[in-house]
C-alpha cells in the first residue's frame, strides 16, 4: 500500500509515527518538505518503515528506535539541526533488511549515530551525504559521532559511496558481525 503524505493530506502536519504503526506494510512517499513532531514513544515496532522522500526534506528532532522493522529510506533529505541522540536507529530481527540510500543529512550536530543498523541480515548504506556543523573554532570532542554505525549484523553488509563532511568522529564504526560463514562485507 502506498501512502503519499503532505500537510494537505491531513490538514495539519502528518504524524509519520502513527502512519507507520497503523499501516504496517505502507510505502510512504513525501509530496513536500515536512516538519514532524517528535514521537511520543522511545521506540516503535512497525513491520516496515519504507520512505521515499523524492528529494524532499524532513525536519525532525529524533526518530524513535525502529525495532523488529525492515527499513528502506531513500531519496530523502534530513535537516538534523535540532536533533538529539541517535537519529535513524534500526534494530532488526532474523532475516530483516536495512537500507538507507541516496539520502542527505545536513546540520548534523554531535549525534551518537546518524545511520545505525543493528542485528540485520541484509544491510545496504549507499550514496548518502552527511554534513556536520563544525566551524574552525569548534572543538572536535563536541562533535565526535559515529556517523554510520553497523553492529551485530550478518549476511550481506554493504557500505559504499557515502561522504562525511565538516564533522569529526568516525565515518564508519562498530563493524561487528555475527559468526556466520555466509556473511559478506563490502566497505568502499
Amino acid at each position: 500500500e502506498e501512502i503519499s503524505i503532505s500537510e494537505k493530506t491531513f490538514g495539519r502536519a502528518p504524524d509519520l509515527w502513527d502512519i507507520l504503526v497503523s499501516f504496517h506494510q505502507a510505502v510512504i512517499t513525501l509530496e513536500e518538505d515536512l516538519e514532524l513532531q517528535p514521537c511520543n514513544r522511545k521506540e516503535i515496532n512497525p513491520i516496515k518503515c519504507c520512505i521515499n522522500g523524492k528529494g524532499h526534506t524532513i525536519r525532525v528532532k529524533q526518530f524513535p528506535i525502529l525495532r523488529n522493522t525492515d527499513i528502506c529510506i531513500i531519496n530523502t533529505r534530513f535537516d538534523c539541526e535540532s536533533a538529539e541522540g541517535d537519529f535513524i536507529y534500526g534494530i532488526g530481527k532474523d532475516d530483516s533488511s536495512f537500507e538507507v540510500r541516496n539520502c542527505t543529512f545536513v546540520n548534523v550536530p554531535g549525534l551518537s549515530s546518524v545511520i545505525c543498523a543493528r542485528h540485520y541480515s541484509h544491510t545496504l548504506i549507499e550514496g548518502n551525504a552527511i554534513t556536520g556543523v563544525l566551524s574552525d573554532s569548534s572543538r572536535h570532542l563536541n562533535n565526535a559521532s559515529r556517523n554510520i554505525f553497523v553492529y551485530e549484523c550478518s549476511g550481506e553488509v554493504t557500505v559504499k559511496g557515502n561522504t562525511v563532511q565538516t564533522a569529526y568522529g568516525m565515518g564508519i564504526s562498530g563493524i561487528q558481525f555475527k559468526e556466520d560463514e555466509s556473511s559478506r562485507v563490502l566497505i568502499e
